[in-house]
């Protein structure tokens, strides 16, 4: 028999983002993981507003609301005038390529490299720094829905059922 019970918020996010991550890093698909993490960060985005998670047009303000308020204060800052969401998120999740003001890379491939740093010019992203960072903000906005200070939002409908 099928086990119907859905994943929570929490049960979600971790087995479905950030192990699944992981296993990208842990094979050296540090490139995937930028897209998928541009993405997930909009999703936790949608858990600070008060609209359903298929809500249209809200992805800018959901990207924004996430990194102002479930990342370190330092992406809030990278991110003024949504210099962030319109060069990594939108550029990576439309052409699957980064705009060139930034600097994909990986502690593997650049150990000299530092996070949110800037490189000839551009800003540097440490694929393992940026994961940790993401888990992060994950572990704060689980924090906050399970201590009632966010309200959790229902995942899935029955065409997509993320079930244990």
């Amino acid at each position: 028999m099928i086990d119907e019970r859905r994943m929570n918020t929490r049960e979600f996010i971790e087995n479905k983002l950030l192990k699944e991550i992981q296993r990208l890093h842990d094979n050296g698909f540090y490139y995937l993981s930028y897209l998928v993490i541009s993405q997930a960060i909009e999703f936790i985005g949608a858990f600070v507003d008060n609209k359903p998670i298929r809500a249209r047009g809200q992805s800018k303000k959901r990207f924004r609301n996430a990194l102002s308020q479930l990342f370190s204060g330092r992406y809030e800052l990278l991110n003024t005038n949504d210099f962030l969401y319109d060069k990594l998120r939108s550029h990576i999740t439309h052409s699957m390529f980064p705009s060139t003001w930034l600097f994909l890379t990986s502690r593997k491939e650049n150990p000299d490299l530092k996070h949110l740093s800037k490189y000839k010019g551009k800003l540097v992203f440490i694929a393992e720094d940026f994961f940790e960072d993401f888990s992060k903000a994950c572990l704060r906005l689980i924090s906050l829905i399970e201590n009632g200070n966010l309200k959790d939002k229902k995942l899935a409908n029955d065409y997509a059922a993320f079930k244990l």
